[in-house]
């Protein structure tokens, strides 16, 4: 599931086994996933798909300040909520 903000952006779904990084598309604004070889392709994550992370996520909250935080978390699922 790619979000509506991507839509300047070639996407396609991910598939199982990739290993992804996370990078902001050129000419937006927009954080995703794609491949370390293909940082141009977002890679779309459907309902129900699961992450397994390497290291702790850090994210970071650019709006509010300049720092990093880090999620005790090496797992993540991604669900849909519909309106």
């Amino acid at each position: 599931m790619c979000d509506y903000s991507l839509h300047a952006v070639e996407t396609r779904p991910a598939e199982v086994g990739e290993t992804l990084i996370t990078t902001t598309f050129r000419g937006t604004a927009t954080r995703g996933f794609a491949l370390a070889s293909e940082p141009a392709v977002a890679v779309c994550m459907l309902p129900g798909t699961e992450l397994a992370f390497a290291e702790d996520v850090k994210y970071d909250r650019a709006l509010v300040s300049s720092f990093f935080f880090k999620s005790r978390s090496s797992a993540s699922n991604f669900s849909y909520i519909g309106t």
